[in-house]
């Protein structure tokens, strides 16, 4: 069976989104530079939402939404030797939140922490499963762990072969981008192209649905599916058309076709 998340997504308009965001923590640390700061910089590059989550600590996002005038879903980061955005969720399930030490069986707290995303009707990503080191989120804790709805596809590097190993077991995860700003320079290196009404509850509806993309710049036009045949179009960042390579995978990382064009 194939299902098309795009499927009637094309006639509204876009949303620019990131969920992977630190600052308002301090100097010296993750999240060294101000919320108020922040914030407009991603307003004035037409980000429409994005989620304040800091290392294992909660920022409520209710004045400075309000402050400036952008949408900012509650969450937090996970954070042990496995990292995950626990997005739309106010409440910390991280044992030992002062420390990021590994933990002898990582599973049983992550999986408690992806299951509370859940429950509060949030949206739980891995994050960056080849950082600090390739397959830094192993095939086995991946394995092992449960109901996350996402992972980072691109975060600074790529993680499609994370993604790639869960979508072979025949597991529905979708692939997000983040840019994970901590310093100024991390700015828009990859974000989500969601396809919503202009409020957080619509949001998370797409995002579980799957009716958005992470891109580091291109822009999607069209994506179909007829029958066995998937068409795709795209546009350069500048929104012209240009040549581009187009590589359609299957499971196991198999590449199925490409097409110059």
């Amino acid at each position: 069976m194939f299902v098309n998340p795009y499927k009637d997504c094309f006639d509204k308009k876009p949303l620019r989104c990131t969920f992977h965001t630190h600052a308002g923590t301090g100097p010296g640390t993750c999240g060294a530079y101000e919320i108020d700061d922040v914030l407009p910089l991603y307003k004035e590059l037409g980000y429409d939402s994005l989620c304040l989550s800091n290392h294992n600590l909660y920022t409520d996002p209710a004045e400075y939404e309000k402050k400036h005038g952008i949408l900012l879903f509650p969450g937090y980061e996970y954070t042990k030797w496995e990292h995950m955005v626990c997005l739309g969720t106010d409440k910390v399930l991280v044992p030992h939140p002062e420390t990021y030490a590994p933990l002898e069986d990582p599973v049983p707290p992550f999986q408690a922490a992806v299951d509370g995303c859940n429950a509060d009707g949030g949206f739980p990503i891995v994050c960056h499963p080849n950082w600090p080191v390739e397959w830094a989120v192993s095939r086995e804790f991946l394995d092992r762990v449960r109901r996350f709805r996402a992972i980072e596809a691109h975060n600074g590097q790529c993680g499609s072969n994370a993604w790639d190993h869960v979508l072979s077991q025949g597991r529905l995860i979708w692939g997000v981008g983040s840019d994970d700003f901590h310093r100024w320079w991390h700015l828009a290196l990859a974000w989500n192209v969601v396809y919503a009404d202009r409020d957080k509850a619509s949001i998370m509806e797409a995002l579980k649905k799957g009716a958005f993309y992470a891109s580091t710049g291109l822009v999607l036009q069209s994506l179909t599916l007829d029958s066995d045949k998937i068409s795709i179009d795209v546009l350069n960042p500048n929104n012209y058309r240009d040549e581009f390579n187009y590589k359609f995978f299957g499971a196991g990382g198999r590449l199925l076709k490409e097409v110059n064009e």
